[in-house]
């Protein structure tokens, strides 16, 4: 909900749509080991620290294809 229906980001929200599906893999695996910690209040690093690597797979290939 936050990146937009097709992904297209807001005011403070980048554009995930359309991203190169590696590119997205690394950064939710960054967020959720905690190496990345540039999102507001943290809320990519609580998103992604509940996700599998399998579930990571899947959002990003969902998220590559809009």
């Amino acid at each position: 909900g936050c990146h937009g229906p097709a992904g297209q980001g807001a005011a403070a929200v980048p554009a995930v749509g359309g991203q190169h599906k590696r590119y997205l893999q690394k950064q939710l695996r960054e967020w959720r080991a905690g190496e990345r910690t540039n999102s507001p209040g943290g809320v990519m690093n609580s998103v992604a620290a509940k996700l599998t690597d399998e579930e990571i797979d899947a959002l990003a290939d969902h998220a590559s294809g809009l």
